[in-house]
């Protein structure tokens, strides 16, 4: 049962950073980060652009972004305990942590909810 668990355990954390990079790619390829700053009127110079790319990361290969995001979401510093989840900011530089806490009470709230609701209905 043991071995079991194990092997479990070991393909679950694959699946995660199989989906992890498999989200961060499509993430990669449709959004840029850099749009708003093109946008703006009177156009942004060459330089100030390949400057926000770079504060961005953008000018990283695609892997090493990914590599990075994954250490720095997990909080990954090289020493033990490694396990530091950290959902990053929004971009005011707030953590995010708090908002997703409310999010996650209101959305715990509404399961419970449906929940009750189809247990009562199946019993009636």
């Amino acid at each position: 049962m043991l071995i079991y668990t194990v092997r479990r355990l070991v393909s679950s954390f694959l699946v995660l950073l199989v989906a992890s990079f498999i989200v961060f790619m499509f993430a990669a390829a449709s959004y840029d980060p850099l749009k708003l700053l093109r946008s703006r009127n009177p156009p942004p110079t060459p330089q100030s652009m390949q400057l926000a790319a770079h504060q961005a990361h953008l000018d990283q290969p695609v892997l090493e972004r990914y590599w990075n995001w994954l250490r720095h979401m997990v909080g990954w510093d090289g020493h033990f305990p490694f396990l530091k989840l950290n959902f990053g900011t929004d971009i005011h530089s707030a953590p995010v942590a708090h908002d997703l806490g409310i999010r996650l009470e209101v959305t715990t709230r509404m399961i419970v909810g449906a929940i009750l609701l189809a247990v009562i209905l199946a019993v009636v």
